[in-house]
């Protein structure tokens, strides 16, 4: 996990660079009181879109200018509709980092200029030159910076 700290930064940070901004924060169900909780939630600004249907949260993916995630599902949803994305990659216990980008990123993914995997660097073929062992290890400037 990247931590509640690290989340909070990044939206304070996108919310006071860009005034129109609206973030949409999307997790599973039972992260929804979480997230009212522990985020200052405003209309039009920050909204809780945690447990949506999941073709209401396919909807909304589809429909924004960009997605910040670790590694999951939401990234196909990105790429099948072309949603420049910012992706916090790390090592899997159970895969090699090349196996990983090769069979869960495929080359749509890696080598797409719309996706900026963070947490790795990958050259041709798959090989991974250097992966960080957990995303907490990415910044929260490093993310600000390429959105």
């Amino acid at each position: 996990m990247w931590g509640l700290d690290n989340w909070q930064s990044l939206i304070g940070g996108i919310l006071a660079k860009y005034k129109g901004t609206c973030i949409y924060l999307i997790d599973e169900p039972c992260k929804q009181n979480s997230i009212n909780k522990n985020y200052n939630l405003r209309p039009g600004r920050l909204i809780n879109a945690a447990g949506k249907p999941l073709a209401e949260t396919i909807d909304l993916i589809s429909r924004l200018d960009l997605l910040i995630a670790p590694d999951s599902f939401s990234k196909y949803v990105a790429l099948c509709n072309k949603v420049p994305s910012i992706i916090l990659c790390c090592e899997l216990d159970y895969m090699s980092p090349s196996d990983m980008f090769r069979s869960c990123f495929l080359s749509e993914i890696s080598y797409n200029d719309n996706f900026k995997l963070l947490g790795v660097d990958l050259k041709e073929n798959f090989t991974v030159n250097h992966i960080v062992k957990g995303v907490k290890e990415i910044t929260v400037e490093e993310v600000l910076h390429h959105v």
